[in-house]
């Protein structure tokens, strides 16, 4: 089974197998607000391209430096979800 969306992305699915091990959650259920899909995404977005303040806020002292192959410090890239997300629609009116 294959996927692609646009060009941007490519899935390949060779083979499917069972397994007996115990699936374990790896989220607290509880410790989440329910929101929808499109403003989970939206809220992605803004913590990817606003990592260091988010962090900041809830009182962690970090400091966040992007570093290029030749070892020099970069301004942060830029996530656009309308190019770099499989679910680009949040963004779309």
């Amino acid at each position: 089974m294959k996927a692609e969306a646009n060009g941007n992305f490519s899935f390949l699915a060779t083979g499917l197998e069972s397994s007996e091990r115990i699936m374990t959650p790896m989220y607290m259920q509880g410790e989440y607000s329910k929101v929808n899909r499109k403003d989970a995404l939206k809220n992605a977005e803004y913590f990817i391209n606003n990592q260091e303040g988010v962090l900041r806020a809830q009182g962690q002292n970090v400091s966040i430096k992007y570093i290029d192959d030749d070892g020099n410090e970069i301004e942060a890239p830029k996530y656009d979800g309308l190019i770099h997300n499989i679910e680009p629609d949040y963004k779309m009116k």
